[in-house]
């Protein structure tokens, strides 16, 4: 018998936090706290050592953000680089998942590859540093 490939999400840990820019195309990718309990997107390399979790649903502004902040979870790969089996994981630019490079943030390892573009499954782990 075949089996189709497995790709999915397990509850883990989710907070509901207050949603400050429009989120809804950033659904799958790293998020990062803003400010008292809210959160919005990843969208410069100051931010790349501070990934809280990965969004799991779309709000706009005003809206609630789903975060998960531990357990398998389905990250998106940015458009140009595939996520590999067994990979640590880090936050890009644009809060997509890479793999882990010297001197950053882990914050998960990849159970389930994928192509670029397509989603992954990761195990989100606390956050640890890459020696």
């Amino acid at each position: 018998m075949t089996t189709g490939q497995f790709k999915s999400s397990y509850p883990g840990d989710r907070e509901s936090l207050n949603c400050v820019t429009d989120l809804s195309a950033f659904e799958h990718r790293f998020v990062r706290l803003t400010g008292d309990n809210q959160v919005g997107a990843i969208t410069s390399g100051a931010n790349l050592q501070d990934p809280y979790g990965v969004l799991v649903n779309k709000p706009v502004s005003g809206e609630v953000a789903e975060v998960q902040i531990n357990g398998l979870a389905l990250l998106k790969a940015p458009s140009s680089t595939p996520m590999a089996y067994s990979n640590k994981v880090m936050t890009d630019l644009n809060g997509y998942g890479i793999a882990a490079t010297s001197g950053c943030i882990v914050r998960g390892e990849v159970v389930m590859g994928c192509a670029s573009g397509e989603l992954a499954t990761v195990r989100l782990v606390k956050y640890q540093l890459v020696g």
